[in-house]
């Protein structure tokens, strides 16, 4: 009588398991431009007036909170998991950070060196992020999305981490009084805030990516 039990280390029909990271991703991806655009709309009543954001930070970290312990909870073999279990606890760190802001609390002065380095770690949890998806995509043998999200991540650390890394040193330079105050490139930092939209756009093109394997299996 035979074992027809498949291998622990087989890989999982690759289709089915994509098509469950579909709708985390675009939830991820809408929740991630909500905190990048700041649309901000001021009524006024008579003498009173009312500001609230269009694109919320906090709504938008709720979004990306839900897609992630979405993604985790799909189990594939190697890392990717592990490299998902970092990026829920930061992706909660985060949705904290935002709710305060959006309450118009700001940190105690003796925190301001500990923002700092949340600031830090979010980073580092974006790029893990997509490494996280890289390696998801690695064990399900499919080596089109796998590459595309290489490529993203590698456009998160150049163009995202790397100048969010600059500007929350220098903020905590300033805070520990080695600096006059935090970097501010003023206009000339326009081009740099233009570039960092096209890390997100590829993200974008890595989930149709993903979607293209799907109907391709």
């Amino acid at each position: 009588m035979t074992d027809s039990t498949p291998p622990e280390d087989e890989s999982p029909d690759a289709g089915p398991v994509l098509r469950r990271t579909l709708a985390p991703l675009w939830v991820i991806f809408a929740g991630g431009w909500m905190g990048f655009i700041d649309v901000t709309v001021e009524l006024k009543f008579r003498e009173r007036s009312l500001r609230f954001d269009l694109l919320d930070d906090f709504a938008g970290m709720l979004l990306v909170c839900w897609g992630v312990f979405r993604l985790a909870a799909i189990r594939v073999p190697g890392n990717a998991g592990r490299v998902l279990a970092f990026v829920k606890a930061v992706a909660v760190l985060a949705a904290l950070e935002a709710l305060l802001e959006h309450l118009d609390l700001e940190p105690l002065s003796a925190l301001g060196l500990l923002w700092a380095a949340i600031g830090l770690v979010k980073a580092g949890a974006v790029v893990a992020f997509f490494a996280a998806l890289r390696l998801f995509c690695a064990a399900l043998e499919c080596e089109g999305p796998a590459i595309s999200w290489r490529t993203t991540m590698w456009n998160f650390v150049v163009l995202f981490a790397i100048p969010t890394t600059v500007f929350r040193v220098a903020d905590a330079l300033a805070l520990m009084g080695i600096t006059a105050g935090p970097l501010d490139l003023g206009p000339d930092g326009r081009p740099l805030l233009a570039a960092m939209v096209f890390p997100m756009i590829h993200f974008g093109f890595s989930i149709l990516r993903v979607r293209r394997a799907v109907t391709e299996d």
